[in-house]
Formats: C-alpha cells, structure tokens, sequence
C-alpha cells in the first residue's frame, strides 16, 4: 500500500490538498499520515511566501551516517 510520502517528490512542496487528489484518498488520512512523518522526522513543515496554510516537503535524509 502506498501512503500519500511516497508520492511527495524532493523538493517540491504539497498541501494535504494536494496528497489527497493526487493519491485518491481522503484528506483527513493524509493530514495524518503527514503528522506521524512530521513527528518522525521524514516531513518537514514550510510557509509558502504569498499563500496561505501549511505546506510539507520531504526532508533529504543522510542514510550514510
């Protein structure tokens, strides 16, 4: 099963909106899958200069470390 972080591409920012029209699932699952990827640190939360509302991005992750 693919969760709405798969989808999300480095470097671009999503809206919950956005997850869930691109995944098909409801936008209430996506909020929560975002806040257990942000609590875990795969997600990271930004503004949008001009826009309202929160914003995800995935975080690069070091896997050498």
């Amino acid at each position: 099963m693919t969760t709405s972080i798969d989808q999300m591409r480095p470097g671009m920012k999503y809206t919950p909106q956005m997850l869930a029209k691109q995944t098909g699932m409801s936008v209430n699952k996506v909020k929560g899958e975002l806040k257990s990827a942000l609590m875990g640190g795969f997600v990271e939360e930004t503004k949008v200069k001009g826009q309202r509302g929160k914003y995800y991005e995935t975080k690069q992750i070091d896997i050498f470390n």
